[in-house]
């Protein structure tokens, strides 16, 4: 059974990129190696911090959207920030705010601070059971971090929400009422179980995978679908090599223990009658509910270097990190 564990810690670890203590003291036998978000408030939640975390990715960062680590739990999820100016776009996107009027509403709706404590910033959606931890930067980090977008919500006359009350205010629930009830609210909702649970194994991308550069978007409906289909969501990859990486990359996301129940999609390609380019494969789901594209390139990581220089070094460190693992582990035994 020890023998056991230990393998399921260390195979986690390559998800979620935890120290091997933590995710060995993690693990239930009653529970999955990375169990999901439990309730549909959290896996909504979380599906919702991951589209924001991909809206204000706009910085050249080491790890995967910033993101070093996760911890995830039935009832909560942990994010470590790899930056104090990733925590402040962090921050900056998730903290709802809206205008003189009340009109216009950003951020992530009725989203307020929870606690600081020394492990870092909890948050939660008011009247809801969900709880998000940002971590990997002391106390006052967090606290100066959100004192700057509490300074730059008020330079442009916007009121802060996330410090006015507890409770939703009235923007907040007009806004909810008219944006987030249609079709396409439903269909976000639907996908959240996928969206979540590849938030929950962000790190894969950096720790097992040598990807140089990730970044991702929300992308429009394609056909092969009933209605309007699944969300689309589009995670484009820079390999040193696209082939070999892109193959293992797909291999650990659809494992069948710790990955997550998709498969390639190759019902869109008989329904729009060609197949897809080399470097674009899609994942979905047999209920038709979560789509994943991922586009493979390589290149893009050298247009980064000569603006962030010592990024793309400790990046590159990491690649040659994973790379040598790859090297190691293809040896055969003499």
């Amino acid at each position: 059974m020890r023998n056991f564990l230990s393998r399921t810690a260390a195979r986690r670890c390559c998800y979620t990129n935890e120290s091997f203590d933590r995710a060995r003291s993690s693990l239930r036998l009653d529970q999955e190696p990375i169990p999901p978000a439990q309730g549909r408030e959290q896996r909504h939640f979380e599906a919702a911090i991951f589209d924001e975390l991909l809206k204000c990715h706009h910085r050249f960062t080491e790890y995967t959207f910033g993101i070093r680590r996760v911890h995830p739990l039935p009832d909560s999820l942990e994010l470590e920030v790899e930056s104090e100016e990733r925590a402040q776009d962090i921050l900056g996107r998730f903290l709802p705010a809206c205008d003189e009027a009340g009109e216009e509403v950003s951020g992530l709706l009725g989203l307020r601070v929870t606690k600081y404590t020394k492990r870092g910033i909890e948050l939660h959606v008011a009247g809801q059971q969900t709880s998000l931890w940002l971590t990997g930067l002391p106390p006052a980090t967090w606290k100066r971090a959100e004192r700057s977008v509490l300074d730059n919500t008020h330079a442009v006359g916007w009121q802060p929400l996330w410090r006015r009350a507890y409770a939703w205010s009235r923007p907040e629930l007009a806004f909810e009422a008219r944006w987030n009830t249609g079709e396409w609210a439903r269909q976000m909702q639907a996908g959240s179980w996928y969206t979540s649970g590849l938030l929950r194994r962000i790190p894969l991308f950096h720790r097992v995978s040598p990807a140089q550069v990730v970044t991702g978007y929300k992308g429009l409906p394609v056909l092969g679908y009933d209605g309007f289909g699944p969300v689309r969501w589009v995670l484009e990859i820079d390999f040193p090599d696209v082939r070999h990486h892109a193959d293992r990359l797909v291999d650990m996301l659809t494992d069948r223990t710790f990955g997550l129940p998709l498969a390639p999609a190759l019902h869109l390609e008989e329904s729009q009658g060609c197949p897809l380019p080399p470097n674009i494969l899609r994942l979905d789901d047999t209920e038709r509910t979560g789509l994943l594209e991922m586009r493979f390139s390589t290149g893009v990581y050298r247009s980064y270097i000569a603006q962030h220089p010592e990024a793309a070094d400790r990046i590159q460190q990491r690649v040659d990190a994973v790379l040598a693992k790859h090297e190691a582990n293809s040896v055969p035994a003499s």
